[in-house]
């Protein structure tokens, strides 16, 4: 269940929430961790998503607006597989969910490993993609952080 997967991922931890952004109760939850807890949100899913979730960055915002003037606004840290820019220049994927093994197919990886139409191949059996991007991901966050902490302004960055 997810309850058990969340339960096994963050054990150990300060703290961890299982919320439903789906619901109003859900919403009402996220506006408090973010207001009150919150340093860093990570997101893994297509841009069209966020604001129906209540994550898009002028929600983050709004959602800390009545805060304590020491709480800074969360660190958004967005993964979107097929990603790009929004609006008229998104792509035909833009939309689609990332999954590992369908990266490495669009990318041509799993060509180049001896792979084809009728034989698809992975380049390991552990996500590559998966790795590198939580790899890239965790740097970025680093260095959001460090640009908060020197007391540059907010600032939305992609990447």
């Amino acid at each position: 269940s997810a309850e058990a997967q969340m339960a096994m991922a963050n054990a150990g931890k300060e703290a961890s929430a299982c919320v439903d952004l789906k619901t109003p109760e859900g919403q009402k939850a996220l506006r408090t961790i973010l207001r009150e807890w919150a340093d860093v949100v990570l997101v893994n899913a297509p841009a069209s998503t966020l604001a129906s979730l209540g994550l898009a960055p002028d929600h983050i915002r709004s959602a800390v607006a009545d805060a304590p003037e020491d709480k800074a606004v969360p660190i958004l840290v967005h993964f979107d597989a097929y990603g790009g820019p929004a609006g008229d220049a998104a792509g035909p994927r833009s939309d689609s969910v990332g999954y590992d093994d369908c990266l490495q197919a669009a990318l041509g990886i799993m060509a180049r490993f001896g792979g084809g139409l009728e034989t698809p191949e992975e380049h390991a059996h552990v996500g590559t993609i998966d790795v590198v991007s939580g790899f890239a991901g965790a740097f970025a966050t680093s260095l959001a952080l460090l640009h908060r902490a020197r007391a540059a302004p907010a600032a939305a960055r992609r990447a």
